[in-house]
């Protein structure tokens, strides 16, 4: 609080504080807190994580997916926050969007773990709807891991 005071606009502070405010019970407040900083649209990694921790903590996981859409928003080629946001898609089972996230990330860096997680999406997809699962995931779930495999043989 003694920090809040002198540095009123401190968003890493403030959500530390609504972490404080969650493990304390306090939920409603920790709500009121972070939807203050996300109004402000925050770009730190240190200040995201800690709004992460406390949505989880919160049992919110929902809320996730938006602050690194946002950050995406100003920083539209970074790794970190392409893979938060991946994570955050498997979190609430956005399968098409992970899929997306993960086609975009190994365009960006050529990594085959991406191109992994682009099959695996494409695999969850085709669980969920087995119909086009049969028809066109889990095929090109199948030509991913080859071309994959072809290019980094492991």
């Amino acid at each position: 609080d003694k920090l809040l005071k002198k540095e009123k606009d401190l968003h890493c502070a403030k959500v530390l504080k609504a972490l404080a405010l969650v493990r304390l019970m306090k939920n409603a407040e920790a709500m009121s807190l972070l939807n203050e900083v996300k109004e402000c649209f925050p770009l730190d990694e240190s200040t995201l994580q800690a709004m992460c921790y406390c949505y989880k903590e919160l049992l919110c996981p929902e809320e996730i997916p938006y602050l690194y859409e946002t950050a995406l928003k100003y920083t539209p080629n970074s790794e970190d926050h392409l893979t938060q946001l991946f994570m955050s898609y498997v979190r609430v089972q956005e399968y098409k969007k992970q899929q997306q996230v993960a086609t975009k990330l190994v365009k960006l860096t050529s990594k085959s773990a991406y191109s992994y997680w682009n099959a695996a999406s494409l695999f969850l997809m085709g669980k969920e709807n087995p119909e086009l699962g049969k028809m066109m995931c889990f095929p090109l779930a199948l030509k991913v891991i080859e071309k994959t495999k072809e290019k980094s043989p492991e």
